[in-house]
């Protein structure tokens, strides 16, 4: 039995956690993934306080490291279902715990082309990350889906490896900062699909090729790649918890100022809730609040 489980240990459960345990809070963190979240996914973070640029695999580790010389017990499992009450049960793959209260903090993940063979390719040419797996590419020929800051930061990225890497964006133009547009002009191997979609995965037990769709001119031909990489935004992973009556708005977690779902003693912090800034200053923000909180309701 813990005072507090917390679900989730990106920077939000781990700023959670830390609070917790510094003023005498029995708490856990349950992860299914690496510690560190869609953080680690980040090149280069150069707007958290402290640090005039991190990698953001170093920032989490960084955190982590907190974690471990606190003695915060990291319990590795993927929860898969939870159980409201006076005490709360969070059922993962492999065990059941149990806990006074409970903080969710499970973030978000990549959203899908959701066109057929997609889940397939998975790790044989397709990927939702390109800082994680952009070595593989070395001196190949890649292709990027998205229209964002983000998306142009990973192209960037692959751009120092990859022989070519070409944008797909079903808009006419990439909406990005003007910082990242110049980034642009200098790359001589960065090319551009505007107003077109990908229709067709094609290959056999690797990822060969894809079918284009020019929407403009409802057009399509077919492209030899050797990666594809998706970044076209997040969805919440927050199925679970609506399931036991949390409340949500498009799959968002809603809180109140304190962080505070509307089940007693379930807060949910981080890129999980419905805010109007996802970063990691407000993650770890999130986290903070909702400590204290618990601890000023249930500790003092």
């Amino acid at each position: 039995m813990y005072d507090c489980l917390i679900i989730g240990c990106g920077p939000s459960g781990m700023t959670a956690a830390i609070y917790l345990k510094q003023a005498g809070v029995n708490v856990a963190i349950i992860e299914k993934n690496a510690p560190g979240g869609n953080m680690n996914m980040a090149l280069n973070i150069k707007n958290y306080p402290g640090f005039s640029e991190i990698r953001g695999a170093m920032l989490s580790l960084n955190m982590f490291n907190q974690i471990r010389e606190l003695k915060i017990p990291y319990i590795y499992g993927d929860v898969i279902e939870l159980v409201d009450g006076d005490i709360k049960r969070v059922i993962t793959n492999k065990d059941t715990y149990e806990a006074k209260s409970l903080i969710i903090a499970s973030g978000r993940k990549n959203k899908e082309l959701r066109i057929m063979n997609e889940k397939i390719y998975l790790g044989k040419g397709i990927s939702y990350c390109a800082i994680c797996d952009g070595a593989l590419y070395k001196d190949k020929e890649v292709m990027i889906v998205g229209n964002s800051n983000e998306t142009v930061e990973e192209a960037l990225y692959l751009s120092e490896q990859s022989s070519a890497v070409t944008i797909v964006n079903e808009e006419k133009e990439l909406d990005i900062k003007e910082e990242l547009k110049q980034k642009l002009k200098e790359k001589t191997n960065i090319y551009y699909l505007n107003n077109s979609k990908i229709t067709k995965l094609i290959g056999e037990d690797n990822l060969k090729e894809v079918e284009i769709k020019n929407i403009a001119y409802n057009e399509t031909f077919v492209k030899q790649i050797d990666g594809l990489f998706v970044s076209i935004g997040y969805e919440p992973n927050s199925k679970i918890y609506s399931d036991i009556g949390i409340k949500t708005e498009d799959g968002y977690i809603l809180v109140d100022k304190n962080k505070k779902t509307n089940l007693k003693n379930i807060y949910a912090i981080g890129d999980i809730t419905k805010k109007s800034l996802y970063q990691v200053v407000t993650a770890t923000s999130d986290g903070a609040i909702a400590a204290y909180d618990i601890i000023n309701n249930n500790f003092n």
